[in-house]
């Protein structure tokens, strides 16, 4: 029992020794709802600006702003949706938070908010504060530094899949005109 104990506590130990480095690899959301063959949302946004919307420096959200750019476009290319050149919307996102529960398995629980702005009105389309998570339990994978990074992916990865799916949801006519319905405008 004794060694079983000090087994677990040197893979611990060793766990923590160094962080992994976040925002490195691909991640590409997928989306549950189709989007329609004529969708007002096809080639059409491009991706402006990603940032830590609340101008902290952690080492979660800065790892979350390092990788959503290349994310979101990665994303939004394999779902038809990036424009080629000049979008007519344009997509910013805040990393308002990015945090890790303390517990034994690791859940990373992120923050996003999204906007969507028509280009050529300057019109607010879409602005929804995403929250999702990922948890990889401690049995799955008993060193600390892959939980950490593959809970993180996920949880990217989840947030932008809902990001997506509420998007391709609203009503035609809300992309282009107006604002959706339940839009969170802070």
């Amino acid at each position: 029992m004794k060694h079983l104990l000090a087994a677990c506590v040197a893979t611990f130990l060793a766990s923590c020794a160094s962080l992994p480095e976040l925002g490195t690899r691909l991640v590409v959301g997928t989306t549950t709802v189709p989007l329609a063959a004529n969708s007002p949302l096809k080639e059409s946004l491009e991706v402006n600006n990603v940032s830590d919307g609340k101008g902290t420096t952690s080492y979660l959200n800065s790892g979350a702003v390092r990788l959503l750019p290349q994310a979101l476009q990665i994303t939004l290319s394999a779902e038809g949706m990036l424009a080629a050149a000049g979008g007519q919307r344009s997509l910013d996102a805040m990393v308002l938070d990015v945090r890790e529960p303390l517990s034994l398995d690791t859940t990373i629980i992120s923050t996003v908010r999204y906007v969507v702005t028509d280009v050529a009105t300057g019109r607010v389309t879409f602005d929804q504060t995403i929250v999702a998570d990922y948890t990889v339990k401690l049995v799955d994978q008993p060193l600390g530094y892959y939980r950490l990074r593959n809970a993180f992916d996920g949880s990217i990865k989840n947030n932008i899949s809902k990001f997506l799916d509420q998007l391709i949801a609203m009503p035609g006519d809300s992309v282009s005109q107006g604002e959706p319905p339940g839009s969170n405008r802070n």
